[in-house]
């Protein structure tokens, strides 16, 4: 879902899918609605049941293991510019342009 000014997605991830260390240009709140993430960052691991969140500051490097089958809610304003020049292939799940 895209809006004027904030993206939602919706994940779901099954036990023990990682997400491989990445960063983003944005900031990002995460809010686990079913099962757990472990949020791997340089400041530490950081836990995230059902009901809680998680503020990611723009550029901290993170990586994610679900703990259990999950369901995570993410909230993000996309970078303005990449949105306008549809750079951003990473939010619209598409392949650059050769």
């Amino acid at each position: 879902m895209v809006g004027d000014r904030i993206m939602v997605a919706r994940l779901t991830l099954k036990k023990g899918c990682i997400v491989p260390r990445h960063s983003h240009f944005h900031e990002q709140v995460s809010q686990v609605q079913q099962g757990a993430l472990e949020f791997r960052l340089d400041e530490g691991q950081f836990t995230v049941r059902a009901g809680e969140l998680l503020c990611i500051p723009p550029h901290l490097p993170h990586t994610v293991l679900a703990l259990e089958d999950t369901i995570c809610i993410d909230t993000f304003v996309p970078p303005r510019e990449d949105w306008l020049n549809k750079t951003d292939h990473y939010l619209r799940q598409t392949e650059p342009e050769s």
